[in-house]
């Protein structure tokens, strides 16, 4: 989702998947800290981007999949 769509809030994500917030913000912690997304802030909602530049520098087959989708 992050990919198609090139940013999305999170609360897009509780939309989509039956899961816990908790959850959600686990996973997007560890996506961001792999540096596969970057995370803003905008008041008390959080924005998730793809990083697909810097992902294609060290996995250019995986970033190209990724941009495939």
């Amino acid at each position: 989702m992050i990919v198609e769509r090139g940013e999305i809030g999170c609360s897009e994500f509780d939309e989509h998947f039956a899961l816990a917030k908790s959850t959600i913000s686990y996973h997007t912690k560890l996506l961001n800290a792999a540096g596969l997304i970057e995370t803003r802030r905008a008041g008390r909602f959080f924005f998730y981007r793809p990083r697909l530049d810097e992902l294609g520098d060290e996995f250019p087959a995986l970033a190209a999949q990724l941009q495939r989708t």
